[in-house]
């Protein structure tokens, strides 16, 4: 039996957090975003809610938020949130730097 599986490439790994290009079987790109051990849900709630914040009172281009979740004890084993690939030339650089800083 053959199965067809997502392709994923790591896009930046820091301290609290590392990023990862997502492609679908049916090409569809999302961004997953893993959090670290540090500063549970607090980090990952205020980064979705920042980015709500930014995609409703500005024109700031900011990734759509599928799905997230804060509890750093689920089945993945720590927070994530999976959200669409802006498209940005320099979306990759400016990514890492954003995770950086926070």
């Amino acid at each position: 039996m053959f199965y067809n599986y997502p392709n994923v490439l790591c896009l930046c790994s820091i301290l609290v957090s590392q990023a990862y290009l997502v492609t679908l079987v049916d090409h569809v790109e999302l961004v997953a975003r893993v959090a670290r051990r540090f500063m549970p849900r607090l980090k990952t709630e205020s980064e979705v809610a920042t980015i709500n914040y930014l995609r409703q009172n500005t024109s700031v281009p900011v990734p759509t938020i599928f799905h997230y979740d804060s509890n750093p004890y689920n089945r993945l084993g720590g927070e994530y949130i999976l959200m669409s690939k802006v498209c940005h030339p320099n979306y990759r650089i400016r990514y890492c730097r954003i995770l950086s800083i926070t």
